[in-house]
Order: C-alpha cells, then structure tokens, then sequence
C-alpha cells in the first residue's frame, strides 16, 4: 500500500500549482467558518494534506504514528521509512507544528511568565512528543518577560548533554535575570532521576553567583509533566 501512495503523492506533486500561480477567483466568502474543533484527527490531516493534493496520504500517516503530534516530531528519516511517503509531507506536518508552537508562545511573548501553566502547556507543545531528549532554557528579564528560548542541547532517546557554564554564560550575554530550564522524557515517565537533581543543583549553584534566579526545571512528556518547583526539589 505505501508504494501505490507514495505513487499517488508524486503523481499529485508533478500537477500542484504553487500559490503564486493560481489565478484565484475574486469572490466573497460566504460559506461559515469552518469548526475545527469538531474534526478528528484524520479529518484535519485530510484537510491540511488537500492543499498540495495529498490527502489520500492521512490514512496511511495515522497507520503508521498514534496522533498527528508524533508524525509531526518524528525524523524525517523515521516518517519517510515508517509511511512510505514522500518527505514533502513531512515537512508540512513539521510547519503545521511549527505555527502551533509559535501561537502557543505568543501568549508570553507580550506579557510576564506569571502563569506556571502557560509554560507548561508551551514547553509540551515544543518538546512533549519529541523521540529524543532535548534541553532548553527560557531566559528571562527582571521582570519575567521572555527575552530568548533557546533549545541548547540535543541527546538521545534516555540522555542529554548539559553544561551548566554554558547557560550562565547565555545568560550574562543576554542580560538575564531569570532562567526557567526544561527537558523531555521520550520514555513518558517524567520523574526526576538523579542525575536530573544533581545537574539542577549545579545549575542553581552557577547562577547564584551572578545573581541569576532559576525559577524552576521543568520535565515533559506526553501529557504529563514534573515540576521541580511544585516537588519542593528547588
């Protein structure tokens, strides 16, 4: 099945217009708002795929991955050997989240990182589903506002290099006072090892001496999190 769609999804690229070159119609929009919400997972995969023409290709994406958010943050790689499908899909999921990511940041791009749960929420979106361990630090200014996030360091599916020297030295360079540090579980289990404890302490300890605060470390997976703030581990 997946070579007679991989066929089709060239088939349908080597006929796709790009957006430039579409006389589109001049015409009001009358029909409603479309209710996204409503749509599952397949029916809003099929929806996006329309555009270049591929929309046969959901089925087999959703064969091959449990939810639209693991396609999205799977290698391309890993997408292409698992679905048989064209990477240009691939890179489409990968924009699709990309723009989700994004929106879900703009909500402390323009104000202070007051709320724990906005976050949450946003470090999930960009690291929940991710098949290996990433680490990122949000650096803030004196009064919480977000001045860079920066995904430091990438490991592997159980490990992540961290060098505490290196995020104080980002820190001093962007003028921050504050950092809010996280990574990812890929196994699902968000507990704290103690590798994760030791590697926090270090951190804390280095951003002291600078008068940098760590507000908190926060650990992500899919759907669940860890608070070191909450735990009383900081």
């Amino acid at each position: 099945m997946s070579k007679q769609l991989s066929l089709a999804l060239r088939e349908a690229s080597a006929v796709f217009q790009p957006a430039d070159q579409i006389d589109w119609p001049s015409r009001a929009v009358t029909a409603a708002p479309l209710d996204l919400e409503c749509l599952n997972d397949h029916e809003v995969l099929s929806r996006m795929l329309a555009s270049v023409g591929a929309e046969v290709a959901a089925s087999a994406v959703l064969y091959a991955f449990p939810t639209i958010a693991e396609a999205a943050t799977s290698s391309r790689a890993e997408f292409v050997a698992r679905t048989g499908i064209d990477h240009h899909v691939h890179d489409l999921l990968q924009l699709a989240h990309e723009i989700g990511a994004r929106v879900s940041r703009s909500s402390f791009d323009r104000q202070a990182l007051s709320s724990f749960t906005v976050v949450q929420d946003y470090l999930q979106v960009r690291m929940g589903h991710l098949p290996i361990e990433q680490f990122r630090v949000l650096f803030l200014d004196r009064k919480n506002h977000l001045i860079e996030d920066n995904p430091m360091w990438t490991g592997t599916v159980d490990h992540c290099p961290v060098y505490p020297r290196e995020i104080i030295r980002r820190a001093i360079e962007l003028g921050s006072n504050a950092i809010v540090v996280s990574h990812n579980h890929p196994s699902g289990d968000c507990t704290p090892s103690q590798a994760d404890i030791k590697m926090t302490k270090q951190i804390i300890k280095a951003a002291a001496v600078f008068d940098i605060k760590v507000h908190d470390h926060i650990i992500v997976s899919r759907g669940t999190f860890c608070s070191f703030k909450v735990k009383g581990l900081i």
